[in-house]
């Protein structure tokens, strides 16, 4: 809340923070990536930009305070590898999308479902020729709450629309919490199995 206020309120300070924690994460990448990038086949970041509702912050702020220091860390850390780059943000930011491929992210994790213009059908349409999908079996409500068969329901359903010419990796949307049945989990991956036995 603090750094969302400085947002409006002192936006030199926010550009001055942002130039040093830019620094850090370059000295850092010259080491890790340096020594490890031509090994490895991804790569991450993770800023949650999003709430349930919407995004955090107005595309005009999201451009001039989040997009330019988001875009050179992933342009310096491509000296070191060809690693795909993903990108972890929770919530509604269907608004940034186009903004984070333009940084150079290649998959976009967890793909929160039941917020507000994050379903799977608009991201594969809108974004499925430049973005890969990572997640998306809800663990609000679903994973917890949700029958073995209705966990396969949503599987199948995610998968029909996301694995038309690939670029979707099945998983949970987020970390899979305490209140989560075993046989809800087991049940992802053998809805995964029915679906595609079903299309052979």
């Amino acid at each position: 809340d603090d750094y969302l206020y400085r947002l409006a309120g002192e936006p030199e300070l926010v550009h001055a923070f942002s130039e040093r924690v830019l620094d850090y994460q370059k000295k850092m990448i010259d080491i890790y990536y340096g020594a490890l990038g031509r090994y490895i086949d991804c790569t991450t970041s993770g800023d949650d930009f999003g709430t349930q509702t919407g995004p955090f912050m107005s595309n005009a702020m999201f451009d001039e305070f989040i997009r330019p220091y988001l875009k050179e860390r992933i342009a310096y850390t491509r000296r070191y590898t060809d690693a795909f780059y993903k990108h972890h943000t929770c919530g509604s930011v269907y608004a940034f999308i186009p903004a984070l491929i333009d940084c150079g992210v290649d998959i976009l994790n967890p793909i929160q479902p039941g917020v507000y213009q994050m379903e799977c059908e608009r991201l594969k349409a809108d974004f499925g020729d430049r973005l890969a999908f990572w997640g998306g079996i809800d663990t609000q409500h679903l994973l917890p709450e949700g029958s073995e068969q209705e966990v396969k329901e949503a599987v199948g359903h995610i998968l029909s629309v996301m694995d038309h010419n690939g670029g979707y990796i099945l998983s949970p949307a987020h970390t899979i919490q305490y209140d989560v049945p075993a046989q809800n989990v087991i049940a992802i991956y053998r809805g995964a199995d029915e679906y595609y036995a079903a299309k052979r």
